[in-house]
């Protein structure tokens, strides 16, 4: 699945400006119709994917940005600058917030015993971006498509969020 796919899927699901709740616990999907200057956020531990568009984080004198070819991670509560840089009634902002669970993240480490040490040699800031790859993307879209029907969320969601642990960990 590209890039272009998972903006079709966002677009399908997020009718009107704003953010739109799924049934997958922490995911989040949003469509932005106009860029947003600079405003002070806390992002709690989450992935962000944007399908179309660009986000800006600043973080003290670091910029993180991300767009359909990059993600961002946040590994703790942090409180940031953010701003929308292109997004368009025409072309709007399409994007997903994934919330993470921290002692799921662990756990899943625990399981990957032969990642564990490499993860622990490389570790990340507390925020980063990071070019994104197509198992990651893939992950992604299904669970978004599976984060739509209460029934497939419940019963397919915990794996599908585990594939996509699984990727970013390894990513």
């Amino acid at each position: 699945m590209t890039a272009n796919d998972l903006a079709g899927l966002l677009r399908a699901h997020t009718p009107t400006p704003g953010t739109h709740q799924t049934f997958w616990p922490g995911l989040q999907l949003l469509r932005i119709t106009e860029p947003m200057a600079r405003k002070s956020v806390v992002y709690d531990p989450c992935v962000c994917f944007v399908a179309r568009g660009m986000k800006r984080v600043h973080l003290g004198d670091q910029l993180y940005q991300y767009d359909p070819m990059h993600y961002l991670v946040v590994s703790l509560s942090l409180p940031v600058e953010a701003e929308i840089v292109r997004a368009t009634p025409a072309e709007p902002l399409l994007a997903l917030v994934l919330g993470v669970d921290v002692a799921e993240v662990g756990q899943l480490l625990l399981e990957m015993e032969e990642v564990d040490a490499e993860v622990g040699r490389r570790a990340q800031p507390g925020i980063y971006t990071s070019p994104i790859h197509a198992e990651l993307a893939e992950a992604i879209a299904r669970l978004v498509a599976v984060s739509i029907d209460r029934t497939r969320a419940r019963v397919l969601g915990p794996g599908v969020m585990r594939e996509v642990l699984f990727h970013l960990l390894r990513g």
